[in-house]
């Protein structure tokens, strides 16, 4: 599964610590190819909630692609078939209802891109990370 180039590993700090995880997609340097990206790695046990997810560069794509965000692959906690139309420059995009996934260590946070490619775009997710 493709790892996105600014992908991070989280919960590696003290108990009960917050911390705040930025995640970019950029199709410049990962491309748009249909398929699964790994956006967190949980290096212990820890809760992700999405705090936002900001669009720097319009998401565009030659079909009707969608994005889905959550845990694992298949996840959809956080994004479930997110159309490439809503992804406008400078739009802001949150989670229809507060959602927190568990994370055990190796669990990972996976963005999918699904129906067509991206062909632009760039994405920064904003994470809270608290580990337990």
């Amino acid at each position: 599964m493709p790892v996105l180039k600014d992908m991070k590993k989280v919960g590696g700090g003290f108990r009960n610590e917050v911390e705040l995880v930025r995640v970019v997609y950029d199709y410049t340097l990962d491309g748009g190819a249909v398929g699964n990206y790994d956006v967190l790695t949980a290096e212990s046990p820890c809760v992700v909630t999405l705090r936002h997810a900001a669009v720097k560069t319009a998401v565009t794509s030659s079909g009707s692609m969608t994005i889905d965000l959550g845990k694992g692959v298949g996840g959809t906690e956080f994004f479930n078939n997110k159309p490439v139309a809503s992804l406008t420059l400078d739009s802001l995009h949150l989670t229809s209802a507060p959602a927190a996934v568990r994370l055990a260590p190796g669990d990972k946070v996976v963005m999918a891109l699904e129906t067509a490619a991206a062909t632009a775009g760039k994405l920064e997710m904003v994470f809270e990370v608290t580990r337990y």
